[in-house]
């Protein structure tokens, strides 16, 4: 929406320009997987290993779009940077076509924004006690 709720300033990210969805939910195909998701990873954090699985993501809503990431572990910053780079290809800043390039080429600056952390909520845990 163009103006922002002003019960949800302090829980979710106003972003007032028109998103395609249907282009969103095909990029979410191209990163579901065992990746190396270094170019989401934000600058300063150093992990012994940037591959992490994605088994899912979900974006659901008609006026507030929430989107739902399901993986085995995530970097530093990577869910924001995963939406900030989403909202860029359904803005039309950033193409679908040029998600795998952004993908490979282990650069941050290439993917889309850090969408703000105030619409974050970590929803559940799933812990396998079979090892």
């Amino acid at each position: 929406s163009e103006i922002q709720s002003p019960f949800k300033r302090y829980t979710a990210w106003h972003y007032p320009y028109k998103l395609n969805i249907k282009e969103m939910e095909r990029a979410t195909h191209l990163l579901i997987g065992k990746k190396d998701f270094i170019t989401f990873q934000n600058s300063g954090r150093k992990a012994s290993t940037t591959v992490r699985e994605i088994e899912s993501i979900k974006i659901t809503g008609d006026t507030f779009y929430h989107f739902n990431l399901i993986g085995n572990s995530f970097l530093y910053k990577m869910v924001r940077n995963i939406v900030g780079t989403l909202v860029y290809i359904g803005e039309g800043k950033l193409q679908l076509s040029d998600l795998e390039t952004i993908l490979a080429s282990g650069e941050r600056k290439n993917a889309g924004i850090c969408a703000p952390a105030h619409g974050l909520t970590l929803k559940r845990v799933y812990y396998d006690f079979t090892k």
